[in-house]
């Protein structure tokens, strides 16, 4: 065979090949797309039974079977498509809020960062995963993770949020630190401001935690109910309660004494109002001489 035949040959040989690669590429990619396909259907699905217990006005079914035959079709779309991030978050959402399987639900949240570390909630939601665990370091962790994604910008709620974790890791400056923050970034409630007359106390700054619940008691009063006066939020209760204690721990019984008569006037028959009263009558050095000093 002459050198220019073997040459065409060689070069039809190497269109075949081409137009065969070709068209299995074009296969491929076609198989690709029907997987695709249908993992998007069976995810579809697997969203409907997730809240059908929200959809369906009259439901009657059962959440944890619902639940885990929407993630065996969330992993069969998974399955056809690995890096299906929707799927995956729903996958997770079930374990973690219908399942109550903290720990799976921390793996399939990891499985979903590293695929995509900006997607939304996926950082907060392994936390909560975590915090339910005890695990309250890991929870910090990961709610800074969940603040660093966004260019790092807290408003004053989640100041807020972070002050709480804090408070479990008995971080007390930590909490301080993130309260003052939401405080200048706008107003916080009176369960905030407890937070941080507690926080002040665990620190012997007892002059700023009597602020702090001053403006907790001060927040609760004006939220009472109107038509009558003695049917204060149950918070006012705990504040009272936290405030007269510690004012006796320090011996401070004018202040206490004046703080007893207003949680008896809100909570006359409440067995927490009869015993500190109890232990201020205890507690003080002369009765009567006392209470003359502190009515003057």
């Amino acid at each position: 065979m002459s050198k220019e035949n073997n040459n065409k040959i060689i070069k039809l040989n190497n269109s075949s090949i081409i137009k065969t690669d070709n068209r299995v590429t074009i296969f491929n990619k076609q198989i690709i797309k029907s997987s695709k396909s249908l993992a998007s259907r069976l995810y579809e699905e697997a969203e409907q039974l997730t809240w059908r217990f929200i959809r369906e006005k009259n439901y009657n079914g059962d959440k944890v079977e619902d639940a885990k035959n929407a993630n065996d079709l969330f992993l069969k779309a998974i399955e056809l498509n690995p890096s299906f991030q929707d799927a995956l978050n729903g996958y997770a959402q079930n374990i973690r809020l219908t399942l109550k399987d903290y720990e799976s639900a921390i793996e399939v949240y990891t499985k979903l960062i590293r695929l995509n570390p900006k997607y939304e909630y996926a950082y907060s939601r392994r936390g909560f995963c975590k915090r339910e665990l005890n695990d309250h370091q890991g929870h910090l962790d990961d709610f800074n993770n969940s603040i660093s994604i966004k260019d790092g910008e807290m408003d004053s709620g989640e100041y807020s949020s972070r002050g709480l974790i804090k408070q479990r890791l008995e971080d007390f400056k930590g909490v301080i630190d993130d309260l003052l923050e939401a405080i200048k970034l706008g107003k916080i409630d009176a369960f905030n401001y407890e937070r941080l007359g507690k926080a002040y106390v665990e620190l012997n700054d007892y002059n700023k935690s009597f602020e702090a619940f001053d403006k907790a008691i001060e927040i609760e009063l004006t939220k009472t109910d109107k038509g009558n006066s003695k049917v204060p939020f149950p918070l006012l209760y705990r504040v009272f309660d936290i405030y007269i204690s510690t004012l006796f721990n320090i011996e401070n019984y004018k202040k206490a004494s004046e703080l007893v008569k207003q949680m008896q006037s809100h909570f006359p028959e409440k067995p927490r109002t009869k015993e500190l009263h109890e232990q201020l009558n205890n507690k003080l050095p002369d009765r009567e001489e006392y209470i003359d000093e502190i009515m003057d």
